[in-house]
C-alpha cells in the first residue's frame, strides 16, 4: 500500500496520479494556445503539435502505473501504453525544427528509425493482446518486458539527444545541461523499474523526484518552444561561417509594387495578403515534387529566394534540376493564377521573373539563433538575372553549363549581363526581351545613360 502524506494524510498514490496527469495536460494547454496564436500570425510549425502529443503519450502509462492493478493485467497494459509513448517520443525528436534541418541531407534515416520503434511497439501490442486474451501464458510478459525496456531506454536517449542538439543550435548551453540531467534521471528510473519488475517506489522522496522530473520535462518542452519562437527574431550576430557550394534561385513577382499600391488604394489589400500566402504555398508544393532535398527559403516581400547546398557528384544534376524547376514555375504560374481567387485577376502580378545560378563562391553564416544565411556570387548573380526577366517574366541563367535537350529548347534567347566592366553571357526563355546592350551591343556609357 502507498504511504500517506504526514501533513494532509492523503494517499501518495492518488497525489502521484493527479499530478502525473495535470502537469503534462497543463503543458498541452500551453502548447495549444501558443500554436493557435502562431496560426493567427500565419506561422505554422507542426513540431509544437508533436511536443504536445509527446506529453499526452505519457498519460496512459502514468494512469496504469498509479492504479496499482493486478500484475496479470497491469503489466501488459503498462507495456502497451509504454510502447505508444516510445514511438511518439522518437517521432517528436525527429520533428523538431533544428533536427529536421540537420537530417534533410541524410535521406530517410529518421523514417527508418521511427518505423523500427513502431515495429517494436506493434510486437509488444500483439504479444500483450494475446496474453490478455488468454492465448499466451503470462510468462511471455517478462520476455516482452525486455523489449519494452530496451525501446524505452533508446527512445529516451533519442529524444534527449535531439532536444540537446536543438538547444545547442540555439546557443543555450545551460538548457543542454538541464536536459541531460532530467533525461538522465528518467533513463536511470527506467532501469530501476525494469530491475524491480516495474513496481513503483513507495518512498515519498522518490515520488517527489518523479513528480519533479515530469514537471521539469514539461518546462523543457516549453523552453524549447520559446527558443524556437525567439529564433524567428531578427539577429545580426553570426556565430560562424563555412565555405559552401550553392544553387540559388530568385523569384520576383513582376510589377508587384504597382499592383500592391493599387490594391491598397482600392481597399483590397486582403486580396494581396491572401495571394501572397497561397503563392508561397504553391511554390513550395512544386519544389517538393521536383527536388529531393528541401531548400532554405527566404520571403523577400515581392518574391522568394531559395538556396540549396550542393556537393558531390550530383552537383550538376541538382543544378539542372533547379533550372527545370524554374521553368516549371514560370510555365505554371499563369494557369495557377487563373485557377485561384477570381478577384486576383486585377489585383495581383501577371508574371514572375526567375534567375538561377550556382557556384562555390559562397559562404553559409550561422546566426546565434541557429538559422542559416547565405552570401556569395551565385546569390548576387541570380538576383540580377531575375531582374533581367522582363517585361513578361521568364527564366534567365548563366550560359555556363550544358543543358539536356528538354531544357535547352526552352532557353532560346542569348544575351549579356554586365557586372561592372565584366560581360557575362546569359540565356533566357522566350518571353524575355533583353535591351540593346544586353543583346551584345556595346555597353552604354554613363553619359548615354544620363
Amino acid at each position: 500500500m502507498y504511504q500517506s502524506c504526514p501533513v494532509c494524510k492523503c494517499d501518495l498514490g492518488t497525489v502521484r496520479l493527479y499530478l502525473g496527469i495535470m502537469l503534462p495536460f497543463c503543458g498541452v494547454i500551453i502548447f495549444g494556445a501558443y500554436y493557435l496564436w502562431l496560426r493567427r500570425k500565419q506561422v505554422d510549425d507542426h513540431s509544437l503539435l508533436w511536443l504536445a502529443g509527446c506529453l499526452l503519450a505519457l498519460l496512459p502509462a502514468t494512469v496504469v502505473q498509479c492504479l496499482n492493478l493486478n500484475p496479470a493485467t497491469g503489466k501488459p497494459l503498462l507495456f502497451m501504453a509504454s510502447a505508444i509513448s516510445n514511438v511518439v517520443s522518437v517521432a517528436t525528436a525527429f520533428h523538431l525544427l533544428r533536427v529536421r534541418e540537420a537530417l534533410r541531407k541524410r535521406g530517410k534515416l529518421s523514417y527508418y528509425i521511427t518505423w523500427a520503434f513502431a515495429g517494436a511497439a506493434a510486437l509488444v501490442w500483439v504479444l500483450m493482446g494475446l496474453v490478455l486474451g488468454g492465448r499466451l501464458s503470462p510468462g511471455v510478459t517478462d520476455t516482452t518486458g525486455y523489449i519494452d525496456a530496451m525501446s524505452s531506454c533508446l527512445s529516451i536517449l533519442v529524444l534527449m539527444s535531439c532536444m540537446s542538439y536543438s538547444f545547442y543550435m540555439y546557443g543555450n548551453w545551460l538548457m543542454i545541461a538541464l536536459t541531460l540531467c532530467d533525461f538522465g534521471y528518467v533513463f536511470l528510473y527506467q532501469l530501476y523499474l525494469f530491475k524491480n519488475g516495474n513496481q513503483l517506489t513507495e518512498q515519498p522522496f522518490h515520488i517527489a523526484l518523479n513528480i519533479t522530473s515530469t514537471a521539469f520535462m514539461t518546462m523543457l518542452f516549453i523552453a524549447l518552444t520559446l527558443a524556437w519562437g525567439l529564433s524567428n527574431t531578427s539577429r545580426l550576430k553570426f556565430r560562424g561561417f563555412e565555405h559552401v557550394t550553392i544553387i540559388a534561385m530568385c523569384i520576383d513577382l513582376r510589377g508587384s509594387t504597382a499592383y500592391t499600391a493599387d490594391a491598397f488604394d482600392k481597399g483590397v489589400s486582403d486580396i494581396v495578403v491572401d495571394f501572397t500566402n497561397k503563392f508561397c504555398q504553391w511554390v513550395m508544393g512544386v519544389v517538393s515534387k521536383t527536388m529531393e532535398v528541401p531548400p532554405t527559403v527566404k520571403f523577400v516581400g515581392d518574391g522568394m529566394v531559395l538556396v540549396w547546398e550542393a556537393e558531390g557528384t550530383k552537383f550538376m544534376d541538382d543544378a539542372t534540376a533547379v533550372a527545370g524547376l524554374a521553368c516549371a514555375l514560370d510555365g505554371g504560374y499563369s494557369k495557377w493564377r487563373s485557377s485561384g481567387n477570381p478577384e486576383w485577376k486585377n489585383h495581383v502580378p501577371r508574371y514572375i521573373g526567375i534567375g538561377v545560378d550556382f557556384g562555390d563562391q559562397a559562404r553559409r553564416f550561422t546566426s546565434e539563433s541557429g538559422s542559416y544565411e547565405y552570401l556569395g556570387l551565385p546569390l548576387s548573380y541570380a538576383a540580377k538575372m531575375q531582374a533581367m526577366a522582363r517585361p513578361n517574366g521568364g527564366v534567365v541563367i548563366r550560359d555556363k553549363w550544358t543543358l539536356p535537350d528538354y531544357l535547352r529548347c526552352k532557353f532560346t534567347k542569348s544575351g549579356t549581363m554586365f557586372i561592372g566592366d565584366e560581360r557575362i553571357p546569359v540565356r533566357a526563355t522566350g518571353r524575355v526581351k533583353f535591351n540593346p546592350s544586353q543583346n551584345g551591343q556595346p555597353h552604354p556609357t554613363d553619359e548615354e545613360l544620363n
